[in-house]
């Protein structure tokens, strides 16, 4: 009886890590869909964090997208989304494979090459070129 116990244990806690990790890849988004608000930046400076309620957001709603600084409209209009592997070439990183394959195209500037994927309940976006300090990496946490 002693022998089956713990044989079952180790099934046990094995199955409950999984429903833990399926509980929080559930929370992760997988979509712009939505209000996100800037909370980090990391570029030419060392990592600037900004507080909640910051009015620095970006906003999707289907194609259209709003763009607020300091609660103030400052761009507006359309975007779409498509897979991209350059991202390392493009901005002078080095990218583990898998991260920032995706890039939206804002048509108001549809030359900048802006990379994105999701960590956890953060959008992060990556653009520009960092070995000659132009680059940006922003990160954003859904508010709605």
């Amino acid at each position: 009886m002693i022998m089956k116990a713990t044989q079952l244990l180790p099934i046990l806690g094995l199955t409950l890590l999984m429903a833990a990790c399926e509980k929080s890849a559930d929370n992760q988004p997988t979509t712009l869909e939505g209000k996100w608000e800037m909370r980090t930046t990391w570029g030419d400076m060392p990592l600037t964090t900004y507080p909640e309620g910051n009015g620095n957001q970006l906003q999707f709603n289907n194609n259209h997208y709003v763009r607020l600084e300091n609660n103030e409209v400052k761009k507006t209009g359309t975007f779409s989304l498509v897979k991209d592997k350059s991202a390392e070439a493009t901005v002078g990183l080095v990218i583990p494979e898998g991260q920032f394959e995706s890039r939206i195209i804002f048509e108001s500037d549809p030359g900048q090459k802006v990379f994105y994927q999701f960590s956890n309940d953060t959008l992060y976006l990556l653009q520009g070129f960092f070995p000659t300090d132009g680059g940006s990496k922003t990160g954003y946490v859904r508010i709605q």
